[in-house]
C-alpha cells in the first residue's frame, strides 16, 4: 500500500469511525428513552397487580408474574460496627487489614436470635422489594421451574 493509499484510508476510517460514534450516541439515547418507558409500564402494572390483589395474569399469550422478596437490609454500617465491638459482639466483626462486618453470621443470627435483632434495630431491618417480570407463556414456564430448582438447593 502507497504512503497516499494509507493516507487516504486513514481519511476513510475516520469518517466511518465519527459516523458510527454518531449512530452509538442515538442509539444510546433511545435506549434510555425505551428503558425509562419500560421501568414506568412494570410500575403501572405493579400497583395495579396489587390493587387487584393478583399475582400472576394472563393476555394475549404473555404473563405478568408479581414478585416480593424481603431483603436484609443493613443502615449505617460503621455505626454498627462501633456498635458490636463496643459491646464485645466480635464474632460479627472481620479483622484483615481493617475491621468490617462479617455478615454471613450476623445475618444468620438474626433470623434466630429476636434479642440480638431487637438490640441491633437501629442499624438493622427487612426491606421488601417487589416487581414485576412479562415474559411469553413459554418463557413464564421454564422461569417458574427455575424457580423451584432454585428454592430446592
Amino acid at each position: 500500500m502507497t504512503l497516499g493509499e494509507k493516507i487516504q484510508l486513514v481519511e476513510e476510517l475516520k469518517t466511518t469511525r465519527d459516523a458510527k460514534l454518531e449512530e452509538k450516541t442515538k442509539l444510546e439515547v433511545e435506549l434510555g428513552e425505551i428503558t425509562t418507558q419500560l421501568d414506568t409500564l412494570l410500575n403501572e402494572i405493579l400497583v395495579e397487580m396489587k390493587k387487584r390483589q393478583t399475582v400472576e395474569l394472563h393476555t394475549n399469550g404473555l404473563v405478568a408474574q408479581y414478585f416480593a422478596k424481603s431483603e436484609f437490609s443493613y443502615g449505617d454500617e460503621k455505626a454498627l460496627l462501633d456498635y458490636l465491638i463496643a459491646h464485645d459482639m466480635n464474632k460479627y466483626v472481620t479483622t484483615k487489614t481493617t475491621q468490617s462486618l462479617n455478615k454471613k453470621d450476623l445475618k444468620k443470627d438474626l433470623k434466630e436470635d429476636a434479642s440480638l435483632k431487637e438490640s441491633l434495630s437501629k442499624f438493622v431491618g427487612d426491606r421488601k422489594t417487589e416487581y414485576v417480570v412479562v415474559n411469553t407463556e413459554e418463557l413464564h414456564e421454564r422461569m417458574l421451574e427455575h424457580v423451584e430448582e432454585g428454592k430446592k438447593k
